[in-house]
C-alpha cells in the first residue's frame, strides 16, 4: 500500500517529471521523461516498505490509518524517498566525491523522518501500539494479582525485615556477622 501519490512526487521533481502532474500523464510528454513512470511506482513501494518496517520495529501496527494525524507526514516521507531515488538515478557524472546534490537533500530528509518515526510516541498521533517493551521488573497489576493469590507460596523473607535495632550493623561494637 502506498501512502503517497505521484502528485506529491511531481511537486518535488518538476524538472524530472517533464511537466506532468501524474505518472499517467508522463507518456504524453515529449520527449519521454527519464526515469519512466514504472520506476516511480517501484520507488514509492520501496519507500512504503521502509517506513512500515520502521513502524513495526518501533512497535506500531501498519498500515497508518488515513484518519491518523501522521498520515500526511508518512505520505510526504514516502514522496521524499521516491524523489531521492529519482534524483539519484539522474546523477551527474560531473559531481565529485563529497558534493551535495538534490538527491542527498531528499535522502537526509527521509532519514530524519525515519528517525522521528522510530523515536517518537506515535500513539498521540493516532497510531496503535502492538507491543510494549519492558526492561525488567513487574507491572503493578501483576504484583496485585500475585498479592491476591492465596495459593502462592509466600517468601521466607520480606524487604526491610533486618532494618530494626536488633539487626547486625557494621558500625556496632560487635561488628557484622
Amino acid at each position: 500500500m502506498s501512502y503517497s501519490g505521484c502528485s506529491r512526487v511531481a511537486e518535488l521533481l518538476p524538472n524530472l517529471m517533464g511537466g506532468a502532474s501524474a505518472l499517467d500523464g508522463m507518456g504524453a510528454v515529449s520527449p519521454a521523461p527519464v526515469p519512466a513512470s514504472v520506476a516511480y511506482v517501484r520507488w514509492l513501494s520501496s519507500g512504503c516498505a521502509l517506513i512500515e518496517s520502521a513502524l513495526v520495529g518501533a512497535g506500531y501496527s501498519v498500515p497508518v490509518p488515513a484518519t491518523s494525524k501522521l498520515y500526511d507526514f508518512v505520505a510526504d516521507l514516502e514522496a521524499q524517498y521516491a524523489a531521492y531515488r529519482a534524483e539519484q538515478s539522474r546523477g551527474s557524472v560531473r559531481s565529485g566525491t563529497g558534493d551535495r546534490t538534490r538527491a542527498d537533500g531528499f535522502k537526509m530528509a527521509f532519514d530524519d523522518g525515519l528517525k522521528y518515526l522510530k523515536a517518537a510516541d506515535l500513539s498521540r498521533d493516532g497510531m496503535t501500539a502492538t507491543s510494549k517493551v519492558y526492561s525488567g521488573g513487574m507491572e503493578v497489576t501483576d504484583k496485585d494479582i500475585d498479592h491476591d493469590d492465596t495459593d502462592m507460596v509466600q517468601p521466607r523473607f520480606a524487604r526491610g525485615v533486618f532494618d530494626g535495632e536488633s539487626s547486625a550493623n557494621a558500625n556496632s561494637p560487635r561488628g557484622a556477622s
